[in-house]
């Protein structure tokens, strides 16, 4: 065999294995690129159920639960109400803007009350009376007494009372709370009307209450 024929083998002979290892080198890193990452990890699949109904799953790296969706915005009912603002004991609240509101003081305390336009046909009124040196506990004492059935409630974070009861012609419902000596007393009353009708109504105003 002549020089140049071996030498020509030769670079045959590496062209074939410079081939083979490109070639096992490349289907190498083709598997590794579709093999599954031992660090990747395969979520349950449990469901989160959120606060208004609906479910979510487990998502990303940590599997952790997606967020739920964020509720939407409740409409305020009171934000075209008009408010009233009382200087002398300090505090304010919103009542519906078509209803006629009254005010007087007194040394025993002080009255706000207001009705609807149509109160001859439709006798209902809110009223807010405020009792000087009277105390929560002394109008339960002087409630039990008369074995009248209360329950405790809040109103503003604050330990309060509601109950039923006759008031004048017609029937109310009450919640009462004392602060700085003063009782606070709320009502609804109707005459000849549902009063559950009202309480919702009644509650929404003392919801807007406060202190300023």
């Amino acid at each position: 065999m002549q020089k140049g024929q071996s030498l020509i083998l030769i670079l045959v002979g590496v062209l074939i294995v410079v081939g083979i290892a490109g070639g096992a080198y490349y289907l190498g890193k083709q598997r590794s690129s579709s093999a599954p990452s031992n660090n990747q990890t395969a979520c349950t699949q449990d469901a989160k159920i959120c606060p208004d109904g609906s479910a979510v799953g487990r998502v990303g790296p940590n599997c952790e639960f997606a967020e739920c969706p964020k509720p939407s915005a409740t409409p305020d009912e009171t934000a075209n109400w008009k408010t009233y603002i009382n200087t002398k004991y300090s505090f304010s609240f919103k009542y519906p803007p078509d209803w006629i509101l009254n005010e007087e003081g007194s040394e025993d305390g002080y009255a706000v009350w207001f009705y609807r336009p149509d109160y001859k046909d439709n006798p209902i009124q809110i009223q807010l009376n405020i009792q000087k040196n009277g105390t929560l506990e002394k109008e339960i004492s002087t409630l039990k007494k008369q074995g009248i059935e209360m329950k405790n409630t809040t109103i503003n974070n604050t330990p309060a009372i509601v109950f039923t009861g006759q008031i004048g012609n017609g029937i109310g419902y009450i919640k009462e709370f004392s602060r700085d000596n003063n009782l606070y007393s709320f009502d609804v009353r109707v005459i000849n009307q549902n009063l559950n009708d009202y309480i919702e109504l009644l509650d929404k105003i003392i919801n807007t209450f406060k202190f300023q």
